[in-house]
């Protein structure tokens, strides 16, 4: 479970870190130059609403009968990729220019991201107790250090991804800032890193999760129940030799 949630995890976080670095592009020139500061504000709020609204509903969700944390995981991944689907397919188009479809899709997308907090701490607890069933040992060490160098790597990827597609497609700020035209290639290129890309991620996490050994409710109740009966088992001897 522990390396099939870490695979998960690293290609999922890109999902987040490729929406990030290149939305304030898109917004500058979608919306325009001069409207920059509000529509970075804009996204700050929602960025900020959809996590915590995203943590709430997920408690709600995993509270459901038979619901177990990695299905929940699932679930929140599903619900980012359907809305980055949609902005994907509508940029092939052009930019998307409506606030009342480009935000509440953004929503949406930013709401399954905050969605899978909380599974994804219940998964990484979950998995230290099959090691420690398993192996003798939590391995929280290695899960901490390795959960931060993705982070990084996701960090520093999607970062330089955005910026090849910006070089690609001839990006020039000072050019752009009075420019009353931009280039469809741009907003192209910013599409894909923007919704395309995390939307294929966002579905290839979905599809490695489906591997993961305590993703149904029976299978992670037995894991929980063998660590049940070894502990039973370790005090029956215990007391025996007391």
């Amino acid at each position: 479970p522990l390396w099939v949630y870490l695979l998960a995890s690293l290609i999922g976080g890109f999902v987040w870190t490729f929406l990030f670095v290149a939305q304030s592009y898109y917004v500058k020139y979608a919306f325009g130059v001069e409207n920059f500061g509000t529509q970075t504000a804009l996204l700050g709020l929602l960025s900020i609403g959809s996590f915590i609204i995203g943590t709430i509903v997920s408690q709600w969700v995993l509270k459901v009968k038979g619901i177990t944390p990695a299905q929940g995981f699932i679930f929140a991944y599903g619900l980012s990729v359907l809305p980055l689907v949609v902005l994907w397919l509508l940029n092939l188009s052009g930019p998307i220019r409506s606030i009342i479809i480009f935000y509440p899709l953004m929503f949406l997308a930013m709401l399954g991201i905050g969605m899978g907090f909380v599974p994804g701490n219940l998964i990484r607890m979950e998995t230290m107790d099959y090691n420690k069933d398993k192996v003798g040992k939590g391995m929280q060490g290695t899960l901490t250090s390795l959960t931060a160098f993705s982070e990084k790597v996701q960090a520093a990827i999607a970062s330089a991804v955005t910026g090849l597609v910006l070089a690609a497609v001839g990006y020039n700020a000072e050019l752009y800032q009075d420019a009353t035209t931009i280039p469809a290639e741009l907003f192209q290129g910013l599409g894909l890193v923007m919704f395309g890309v995390p939307a294929l991620l966002g579905i290839i996490t979905i599809a490695v999760m489906a591997f993961y050994p305590l993703l149904k409710a029976d299978e992670r109740a037995a894991m929980y129940a063998e660590i049940e009966a070894r502990k039973l088992q370790a005090e029956s001897i215990q007391l025996q030799t007391q």
